[in-house]
């Protein structure tokens, strides 16, 4: 599995961040790949969403063997987008993009894909 070799070639506090779809418009398959990181070993995994222009609500995974304080963040370095006040809300989710009882993805039963055509079925 792809993100079992990240984690295992993470110095100590490294982060893995992964694009996931978007949660609005395929939320089994965003579920599915944070499923699938926690599977990889990730001792904490947050997923979070950002409004992304050319593609709207748009979701990432990140993961760490430390924790991460999300609700707080202190950024070391000024941006456009991001501040002290707005970073907490992007791993915040509405209760109906959550989407539960969605399997991991593995080699032998590859559910992404099916998932991913489902979501996005409706907006081709």
């Amino acid at each position: 599995m792809a993100s079992r070799l990240v984690r295992n070639n993470l110095v100590p506090g490294g982060l893995f961040v992964t694009q996931a779809t978007s949660p609005y418009f395929a939320p089994q398959a965003f579920a599915s790949i944070a499923n699938t990181v926690e599977a990889a070993g990730f001792g904490n995994v947050y997923p979070y969403h950002a409004n992304v222009p050319s593609f709207g609500d748009w979701g990432f995974v990140v993961a760490s063997d430390t924790p991460l304080e999300t609700a707080r963040p202190a950024l070391s370095v000024t941006t456009r987008y991001l501040d002290d006040a707005n970073v907490a809300k992007h791993f915040l989710f509405e209760k109906d993009i959550v989407a539960s009882g969605v399997e991991t993805n593995t080699l032998d039963r590859p559910v992404l894909l099916d998932y991913y055509l489902a979501g996005w079925r409706h907006y081709r």
